[in-house]
C-alpha cells in the first residue's frame, strides 16, 4: 500500500513538472502588484461608496496605511460627485501581516437616509447651472462663467464647517475645500479636465484646469475673497500660471500637491495674461450674442482726486474687443472724512437693462447706454448704517442691496464692521436674458483714499475695437422689467465680520502688476510716509500726502437730497432685523491646543482642564480654534478623544 502511495505521488509529482516546463514563467512586478491592488482598492471603494456600505475588507491587497490614504483622497477630491463620503475615515491593520490595512471604515457627512434626495437635489442645481453654458463658448469662457457663478452664489463659510460640493451649490455656503470641489464637478460635466490642488503649509485647496492642451490655475474662493459682498468678484486667479501663483503671497508654496490621478500638472503658459477680466471687480453676465457685459473699474493706483474714481460699462468677447457705453463717477466715504480710490460699482442684468449703484442710490439704464433712471436712495436710517457696496438679484427677481460701514484702518487689528442686507422688491415679468438671478458674492476692499465728489454719469459713443461672428442663445428668466417698478424695502440681517484690503497683482510675466495705494489728502506740506496693514488677506497700503486735495467728509450731490425712492410708483417700506455672529480664527494645526507647533498629550490634557473649566487654564483663541477638530462647533470632550486618537495615529 505504501509503495503503491509512493508511485502516485512521485506520478503526480512528474506531471507537475512536465507542466511548468511546457509553460512560460510568470512573474510579476513590484510596481505591477501595487498597480493592481490599488485598481482593485479603487473598484472596492467606489461600490462601496455608490452602495451607502460602511466597510471595506481589504486585507488581500497588501497596502500600508500611507498607500490606502494617498488612493483615498485622490479618490475622494478627483471625482468630487461624492460630496456625502466624509474626508475622515477609519482603518484597522490586518491582524495577521501588521505592516498593511485589514479594512477602511467609511464616515457619512448626511444619514444614509437622506442622501439619495440629496443627490438628486445636487444633480437637478448641477444641471441648472450649466444650462446657462452657450454652445459657442470657447473652454475658457466656460470656466470663466463657472467662477463667476461660484463667486456670486456662495460665500466664505467662517464657522469652517461646510467643506464639500454641495455646500458650495445648494447652501451657498462653505469653505475653500467646498469652492474647488464643486468645480470639478461643474467642469467635468462639460468635459474640461480639473483636479483639486492642495498645501498643507497654505492650509488651502484650489483648482487647475486643462484648456487646449494646456493647464492653468483658477481659484475662486480668493477670488470671492470675503464672505460678502454682493455683485463683485475679483479675477486674479483665473487661468493663471504655476510662476503667476508662486509669485502670490497666498499661493507660493512647496508642498502643493496635485488630486490629478497620477497625472503630472504642469501650468506654465499664460494665454489669459491679458484677457478682458483682468482687474475686473465687477462678475461679468453673459450675454446672448456670446459677450460678457461687467463694469470696470479705474485703476486705484492712477487715481489722485474724487473726480478721478469711476467704472466704465463695458461690453467685451474674449481676445479684448470691447465696446463702451459710458462711464459713473461715484466715490464711498472712509470713517477719516477721504474716499476709496476703488469704484465699487457693481452690476446686475435684466432683459435690455443693467442695474448698478452708487455709495448712496440704486439705478437702472439700456445696456446700450442713455440715460440713467435712479430707482432708489438710502433713507436717513440707512445712510446711519453706512453705503452700498454691492447689489444682487434673488431667486424670485427682486433686488437686494448690501450697506457696510466704511472701516477703519488699523496696522494692530482687523477691522470689522456690520453688514445690513435690505431687498427692493420690482414688478416681474418673463424676459429673454442669459442672466440668472443671483445670490451672494465676494470680497470687501480697502484702498485709496481721496477727496469726495458728487456722482455723476457721462454716456459715450459706443467704440467697438474689434468685430467678428456672434453666437445667439437665450434662457428665459423670471425678471424685473426694464420700465414699471414697484420698490419695497424689506428684511435686513447684519453680522459682524472681517473685511479683507485688495489683494496686488504679482508681477510676472505679461500681467501687469497693480498695487492698493491709500491717498490721504491734507492741506500742509507734502509727506510720503509707508504703512503696513495687517490683515487676513492684506497687502502694503502707502500713504501719501498732498497738499492740492481738500477732505470732505461724505459725497455731496442728488444722492443725498431726498430720503425716499425717485422712481415712479414707488412706495418705500422697511423692516430691520438685526443678527450678530462672532467666529474663531480659521483652524490651523488640527489638535495643537497650546500652539507649539505640534499634536502631543499635553494638548489633550490642557483641552481636558478646559472643557472641565480649570480656572487656571487659559487658552488662545487660536488654540480654541484648532482645538474644535471633532466635526461640530462645541468644544467638549469629543475633541479630548479626536486629539487622542490624532496622537496614536487613528485618524
Amino acid at each position: 500500500m505504501r509503495t503503491l502511495f509512493h508511485k502516485l505521488t512521485a506520478g503526480m509529482l512528474s506531471a507537475v513538472m512536465l507542466c511548468c516546463m511546457t509553460q512560460p514563467l510568470l512573474t510579476v512586478s513590484a510596481a505591477e502588484a501595487e498597480a493592481s491592488a490599488a485598481e482593485t482598492f479603487r473598484a472596492m471603494v467606489y461600490d462601496a461608496w455608490e452602495n451607502k456600505k460602511t466597510n471595506v475588507v481589504i486585507s488581500n491587497l497588501n497596502l500600508t496605511v500611507d498607500q490606502v490614504t494617498d488612493l483615498y483622497y485622490d479618490m475622494l477630491y478627483t471625482d468630487a460627485k461624492w460630496f456625502y463620503i466624509s474626508s475622515a475615515y477609519r482603518y484597522s491593520m490586518n491582524p495577521w501581516q501588521r505592516s498593511y490595512v485589514g479594512s477602511i471604515s467609511i464616515e457619512y457627512n448626511y444619514s444614509i437616509e437622506d442622501i439619495p434626495a440629496m443627490q438628486t437635489e445636487f444633480d437637478n442645481a448641477v444641471d441648472t447651472i450649466l444650462r446657462g453654458v452657450q454652445s459657442g463658448w470657447t473652454n475658457a469662457e466656460k470656466v470663466l462663467y463657472l467662477h463667476d457663478y461660484l463667486a456670486e452664489h456662495c460665500e466664505y463659510d467662517l464657522t469652517y464647517t461646510n467643506n464639500n460640493a454641495y455646500t458650495a451649490l445648494i447652501d451657498g455656503k462653505t469653505v475653500c475645500q467646498g469652492y474647488a470641489l464643486a468645480m470639478c464637478v461643474l467642469c467635468r460635466k462639460l468635459d474640461i479636465p480639473c483636479y483639486a490642488i492642495t498645501s498643507d503649509a497654505l492650509k488651502h485647496m484650489w483648482n487647475v484646469v486643462q484648456i487646449d492642451g494646456k493647464w492653468y490655475h483658477c481659484d475662486a474662493t480668493y477670488d470671492d475673497g470675503a464672505p460678502d459682498m454682493l455683485g463683485h468678484g475679483t479675477h486674479m486667479y483665473l487661468l493663471v500660471s504655476d510662476a503667476y501663483m508662486q509669485a502670490d503671497t497666498y499661493h507660493k508654496a512647496d508642498d502643493w500637491n496635485y488630486f490629478a490621478e497620477n497625472n503630472t500638472i504642469t501650468c506654465t503658459a499664460d494665454d489669459y495674461a491679458q484677457a478682458f477680466w483682468i482687474g475686473a471687480l465687477d462678475t461679468v453676465h453673459p450675454m446672448p450674442d456670446g459677450s460678457w457685459y461687467y463694469a470696470k473699474a479705474v485703476d486705484p493706483t492712477t487715481v489722485r482726486f474724487a473726480d478721478q474714481v469711476t467704472a466704465t460699462f463695458s461690453r467685451s468677447r474674449l481676445m479684448n474687443e470691447t465696446e463702451t457705453f459710458g462711464t459713473v463717477k461715484a466715490a464711498w466715504p472712509t470713517q477719516n472724512g477721504t474716499v476709496y480710490s476703488i469704484c465699487y460699482v457693481s452690476t446686475q442684468i435684466s432683459g435690455d437693462t443693467v442695474y448698478y449703484h452708487d455709495a448712496t442710490s440704486i439705478y437702472k439704464r439700456p445696456l446700450t447706454g442713455g440715460s440713467s433712471e435712479k430707482l432708489y436712495t438710502l433713507n436717513d436710517e440707512e445712510k446711519a448704517l453706512g453705503s452700498i457696496y454691492g447689489i444682487r438679484f434673488d431667486a424670485d427677481g427682486n433686488l437686494t442691496y448690501q450697506i457696510m460701514a466704511a472701516p477703519a484702518f488699523s496696522s494692530a487689528d482687523d477691522p470689522e464692521m456690520d453688514v445690513t442686507f435690505r431687498t427692493l422688491k420690482l414688478t416681474q415679468q418673463q424676459s429673454e436674458t442669459t442672466t440668472t438671478p443671483t445670490t451672494t458674492t465676494t470680497t470687501s476692499t480697502t484702498a485709496s483714499t481721496t477727496t469726495t465728489s458728487k456722482t455723476t454719469t457721462t454716456t459715450t459713443g459706443r467704440t467697438t475695437t474689434t468685430t467678428r461672428p456672434t453666437t445667439t442663445g437665450t434662457t428665459k428668466t423670471t425678471a424685473p422689467t426694464a420700465s414699471e417698478t414697484t420698490v419695497t424695502s424689506t428684511t435686513s440681517t447684519s453680522r459682524t465680520r472681517p473685511v479683507f484690503t485688495f489683494p496686488t497683482y504679482p508681477t510676472t510675466t505679461k500681467r501687469s502688476a497693480t498695487t492698493t495705494t491709500q491717498t490721504t489728502s491734507t492741506t500742509t506740506k507734502p509727506v510720503t510716509t509707508t504703512t503696513t496693514v495687517t490683515t487676513a488677506r492684506t497687502t502694503s497700503v502707502t500713504t501719501a500726502t498732498t497738499t492740492r486735495m481738500t477732505v470732505t467728509t461724505t459725497p455731496t450731490g442728488t444722492s443725498r437730497t431726498t430720503t425716499k425712492p425717485t422712481a415712479p410708483k414707488t412706495t418705500t417700506t422697511t423692516t430691520v432685523t438685526t443678527t450678530t455672529v462672532t467666529t474663531l480664527p480659521k483652524q490651523g494645526l488640527r489638535g495643537d491646543v497650546n500652539l507649539d507647533g505640534t499634536v502631543d498629550v499635553s494638548d489633550a490634557v490642557l483641552l481636558a482642564r478646559f472643557v472641565a473649566e480649570d480656572p487656571a487654564v487659559r487658552i488662545e483663541a487660536q488654540g480654541i480654534a484648532n482645538g474644535r477638530c471633532s466635526g461640530d462647533d462645541l468644544l467638549d470632550g469629543e475633541d479630548v478623544i479626536y486629539i487622542l486618537r490624532i496622537i496614536a495615529r487613528l485618524v
